[in-house]
């Protein structure tokens, strides 16, 4: 059923996000845009590789390290035309102990502000928390040169 509602919202994302950005296209033809902070529907949604820890919630156990897709992100902010932050992504990883743990989850990067992604996962199998973190040096690098 979660598979479902995911490949749905992700359907939905594709056949919706063309028409507004195309919409937000002909508003900007018309208009200046701002100088100052801007936050709004993404410009560009895709589906990428990612590599990020996995913080349980309780101290007690061992952390994981985890590899796998985020579709996204869904919103984003801008200041002066810059990039700062993407917010909202589904991501699906694989994750590994040093102790052998393993852990399929399933949750969202709910910010990636300046490359450093925070999220939250679930190993749906256990019914683990686990809180993300992860670095983008490359994706910032390529939004900085923009």
């Amino acid at each position: 059923m979660k598979t479902i509602l995911v490949m749905f919202i992700m359907i939905v994302s594709l056949w919706v996000t063309p028409a507004l950005t195309q919409a937000q296209d002909e508003k900007a033809r018309f208009h200046e845009t701002p100088g100052g902070f801007h936050f709004g529907l993404s410009e560009k949604i895709e589906l990428a590789n990612t590599v990020k820890y996995l913080v349980p919630f309780s101290h007690d156990e061992a952390t994981l390290v985890g590899t796998g897709l985020c579709y996204g992100p869904f919103f984003s902010a801008q200041v002066g035309g810059r990039w700062i932050a993407d917010f909202l992504a589904g991501c699906a990883l694989g994750a590994v102990s040093s102790t052998g743990e393993n852990a399929a989850t399933g949750g969202f990067d709910i910010i990636n502000l300046l490359g450093i992604q925070f999220g939250l996962e679930v190993d749906a199998e256990h019914r683990k928390p686990f809180f993300t973190f992860g670095i983008n040096l490359l994706g910032l690098g390529e939004q900085l040169l923009k």
